[in-house]
């Protein structure tokens, strides 16, 4: 989202109706393109709604699971700049309707969007964070936070496996996800560019640190000492899989060990989809599957083609026009964000943005000139 566009596109997709496999995605090949909206829809579905809050949000944090509608944790706690601590807020979702429907109605949505940031900024309204059951955070220096509760609090020493190296007061901390029974907290040390997590049960009878990298998550996963902080570990579709919460983490509670998707295949925000090649996409047929069928090896449920040479055509592009470059900007479940890039032999040729909402029984494609160029 923080690039623009510089044209309004036309955009032609072929889709595929989830549950279709085999010889029945073969057949319906090419043959009936879904229909395209040159506007953004009347109503805000929920994957539209999630993308604009993470725009709106920039670098505070949404916790998951939803503690309150709209909520978000500033991401940016350090004692250097005199911030006692980290404050959570909401965006009314009124205000939320009213700015989607100024960036539906304006003329230049690319400014009404880039604007649409800074008026939820100015519209937000400060929440306590017991009246949410979040904990209070504040830098105490020295390496050492305060986690205060309702009812208590506790100050927690950052320690890094390497004794050698302690934390310092310039830390980025966002808490990644809050149950009533546990927390789940990132934190980043700029200066010695350290990265953990922090397991904290609610009650403070509990916390475990761990560095954010695989190896350590799975060791502390494998040993048990994670087991205490299950409501944090969201289960995909009665299976055996779970995913961390507000991270792209899964892992096998069966077997006891961290499973990832393929480097080129991209999470979904909520764990419960995966987008095959989404990673780095390519023009043709594009698959989402659900994540529990795609680590059994099941075939796809769901498909659309995206054939950038007809592209060229719908939106007047030049001949010599072709797609340079396709990248996903957000991907939750049944909602995706695509960047199509093209270029002639001297020169960028244009940017489209499509929202491919595959919600309903048929998927559409939204269009929008949102161009800061």
């Amino acid at each position: 989202m923080k690039k623009g566009i510089v044209c309004l596109a036309v955009l032609l997709i072929t889709v595929f109706l989830p549950g279709c496999t085999g010889s029945e995605q073969k057949a319906g090949l090419g043959e009936e393109p879904t229909a395209y909206i040159k506007k953004l829809p009347e109503h805000m579905n929920s994957g539209m709604k999630q993308f604009l809050l993470e725009y709106v949000a920039f670098n505070d944090t949404i916790p998951n699971p939803v503690k309150a509608p709209n909520l978000f944790a500033e991401g940016y706690i350090t004692k250097e700049k005199a911030r006692s601590g980290m404050a959570y807020y909401t965006l009314p979702e009124q205000k939320l309707e009213k700015l989607y429907t100024e960036l539906r109605k304006s003329k230049n949505p690319s400014t009404a969007l880039r604007d649409m940031r800074e008026t939820a900024k100015k519209s937000r309204e400060p929440v306590k964070p017991n009246e949410v059951k979040l904990p209070e955070i504040t830098l105490l220096g020295e390496g050492k936070l305060q986690l205060k509760s309702a009812e208590k609090k506790e100050v927690i020493e950052l320690k890094n496996s390497d004794k050698n190296r302690t934390f310092s007061d310039q830390l980025i901390i966002h808490l990644l996800a809050a149950t009533d029974e546990a927390w789940l907290i990132d934190i980043w040390d700029m200066k010695e560019e350290q990265k953990t997590y922090l397991f904290v049960k609610a009650d403070f009878t509990k916390q475990v640190q761990v560095e954010k990298r695989e190896k350590e998550l799975n060791a502390a996963y494998k040993t048990g000492d994670l087991d205490i902080f299950g409501s944090l570990f969201q289960s995909l579709e009665n299976s055996q899989y779970a995913v961390l919460a507000g991270t792209d983490f899964i892992f096998d509670e069966k077997n006891r060990e961290l499973v990832q998707v393929a480097v080129s295949d991209l999470l979904s925000k909520n764990g419960k989809q995966v987008y095959i090649g989404g990673g780095s996409p390519k023009e043709g047929k594009q698959i989402m599957m659900r994540t529990a069928d795609y680590l059994h090896g099941k075939d796809p449920k769901e498909q659309f083609q995206i054939d950038p040479d007809r592209i060229t055509k719908e939106i007047g592009l030049n001949g010599f026009a072709k797609l340079h470059n396709m990248s996903t900007l957000f991907f939750t479940e049944d909602f995706i964000v695509l960047r199509l890039e093209y270029k002639s032999y001297i020169a960028d040729a244009g940017t489209i943005h499509v929202f491919v909402d595959l919600e309903g029984k048929e998927p559409k494609a939204y269009l929008v000139n949102l161009s800061n160029d």
